[in-house]
């Protein structure tokens, strides 16, 4: 039997709830049985079981789809429309997939945006299900550790010297990477951050990288920076890049705006400590739950150490002490 495995939905449930449950999936397996793992480009470190990962980013359906929780929206974003968006989307998957198999093996199609247990593994999550059943699979209380099975992911590193190429240095020399996370569709707190005034402090004691991300999916997140100055600027679309750079740092430093974006959850699963600044209308946010996925989830090394922006940014002297405890007192400059 060949299991192919189809993520549509947003990043973060894939990370604390997908690609763990696969993972005990794969445990289940019968020893001629394979899983083919399908998601957006660059995410096969997640799927280190997986006998082989796909990439469906390209499709253009896929790309013009909202990703929700464990499902692709209809830019329409009716019922209705999402419906019928989900059944062709999955049409043109399995037509893309079933091209690549010609082999006259079975194969077991699982949707994330469809729920059924498989092996006693509960996977996905259907169009329309009650607040009991999202619940029961949420990614912010422990009812989801059931299923999972979570691991340290392994950066990408062969991409190394294509960066340092771009960003003028070595990555073995000191620096601070960050980032920030906004998304047209979901804002749940209005405040914002002013980032640049925190940042110009840092080009003085260490060298800073701003990773602009773009997934080049219909309203995903993503992260752009002003031109700052004394500061390197990086735009990457995959995970790949993303991972190398969140290895490599000295130190990372997440912004998150509207929302606890799932950004944050990158440099925790690489085994490598977060500063996380948000503001404290989202750090309060039931959606926010750091202390639970630190405990349950980061086992590798790293954790999220959220910040209050509003704190940070209350006078300079505040803004100078959060450096300092970034930095850890530390002057990498030289």
């Amino acid at each position: 039997m060949q299991y192919v495995a189809v993520f549509f939905g947003e990043f973060g449930y894939e990370l604390l709830n997908w690609q763990g449950a696969l993972r005990n999936l794969h445990k289940t397996l019968k020893k001629d049985d394979q899983l083919i793992c399908c998601s957006r480009k660059g995410l096969y470190p997640f799927y280190e079981f997986a006998d082989e990962f796909i990439d469906i980013s390209h499709l253009p359906r896929f790309q013009k789809s909202i990703a929700c929780m464990y499902w692709a929206w209809s830019p329409k974003k009716t019922k209705k429309a999402n419906i019928k968006w989900d059944k062709k989307l999955r049409k043109v998957v399995r037509k893309f997939i079933e091209k690549r198999f010609r082999k006259k093996a079975e194969i077991k199609f699982i949707f994330s945006s469809s729920q059924e247990v498989v092996n006693g593994v509960q996977l996905g999550l259907e169009l329309g299900a009650d607040s009991q059943e999202m619940q029961r699979i949420s990614i912010y209380q422990p009812a989801v550790l059931k299923y999972n099975h979570y691991k340290k992911i392994l950066p990408v590193l062969s991409c190394r010297e294509d960066i340092e190429k771009k960003v003028g240095f070595s990555l073995k020399q000191p620096y601070l990477l960050c980032q920030t996370g906004n998304r047209e569709i979901i804002i749940r707190s209005k405040a914002t951050i002013p980032k640049d005034r925190l940042i110009v402090m840092f080009t003085k004691k260490i060298k800073v990288i701003l990773l602009n991300f773009e997934t080049g999916r219909y309203l995903d997140s993503s992260s752009q920076f002003p031109s700052i100055e004394g500061c390197h600027s990086y735009t990457c679309s995959s995970f790949e890049e993303q991972s190398c750079l969140i290895h490599f740092a000295k130190r990372n430093l997440f912004f998150t705006e509207g929302d606890f974006r799932s950004h944050n959850y990158l440099p925790p699963l690489l085994g490598k400590d977060l500063f996380a600044v948000a503001p404290k209308s989202v750090l309060a946010l039931p959606t926010t739950s750091i202390d639970f996925w630190n405990q349950e989830v980061f086992q590798f090394g790293g954790q999220i150490l959220p910040f209050v922006s509003e704190s940070i940014f209350s006078d300079q002297t505040s803004l100078s002490v959060f450096a300092e405890r970034v930095l850890g007192g530390e002057d990498f400059s030289q």
